[in-house]
């Protein structure tokens, strides 16, 4: 085990374990203080790879430097377990702070059923959590959405509707400008044979977090559209023809 740039240089034997929130090095050999652990939190690491099935491991660090490990089969258990552990999904909905609160309103539900959805398909965390949070798609619903509200609140009327649909697109723009970078991100953050990009993760995910903050700022501004919209009458009613009676003057 070597380390490089970091607080304490090590060389020599060690042990590496993976849990919830980092990696631990245990060195083994006296000249290292041996059973003095070295903690590094999933944060600090840009990414983790390895070469071949039992070649070389690297825990690059995002201040700089490396930790090199080499040995037997368990050494590709780590970078495993580090996809694992270190992809894990955050906690979103609590940014849904509108959810079940005062600004509650008809069809709140129905709107934030994209995201919800998605964060249950999404537990696994990895790559299936990229694939749940697809930005297009999310995109698509949150559209769909919207034509869906204007048509429930005018469903006579197109001009008022399209009206309506208008200032509603005003108050989701927010929310639909954040999915952009979110496609991009997602392609970074997806693991590789050789690699898990746990920086690139971390950036994807804190990007999908200002999602789920532009979801909650949307609704709120959606909710108030609709309770200032007045819904207009009915189409108006054709007018009735007069029955007339018509003489000819055959003289």
């Amino acid at each position: 085990m070597h380390g490089a740039e970091t607080p304490r240089p090590l060389d020599g034997l060690a042990t590496l374990t993976v849990d919830a929130t980092g990696v631990t090095i245990v060195p083994l050999d006296a000249a290292l203080m041996a059973g003095q652990p070295e903690r590094i939190a999933f944060p600090a690491i840009r990414s983790i790879a390895m070469e071949g099935d039992q070649g070389a491991l690297t825990i690059a660090l995002r201040a700089g430097g490396a930790y090199t490990a080499s040995g037997d089969a368990r050494v590709a258990e780590v970078m495993r377990a580090a996809d694992v552990h270190g992809r894990a999904m955050p906690e979103l909905a609590r940014a849904l702070r509108a959810l079940g609160g005062r600004h509650g309103g008809a069809g709140q539900h129905a709107f934030f059923a994209p995201l919800l959805d998605a964060r249950r398909e999404a537990n696994a965390g990895g790559d299936a959590a990229l694939a749940a949070f697809d930005a297009d798609a999310l995109r698509a619903r949150f559209e769909g959405e919207v034509e869906r509200l204007a048509a429930e609140r005018e469903p006579a009327r197109a001009p008022a509707r399209r009206a309506l649909h208008a200032r509603l697109c005003e108050a989701v723009e927010p929310l639909l400008d954040a999915l952009v970078p979110l496609t991009e991100a997602a392609v970074a953050a997806r693991s590789q044979p050789s690699a898990v990009p746990l920086a690139a993760w971390s950036h994807w995910c804190a990007l999908l977090q200002r999602v789920f903050e532009r979801a909650d700022a949307a609704w709120i501004a959606v909710d108030a559209v609709l309770a200032a919209h007045r819904p207009s009458e009915g189409p108006p009613r054709p007018a009735r023809s007069a029955l007339t009676r018509f003489g000819r003057d055959v003289r």
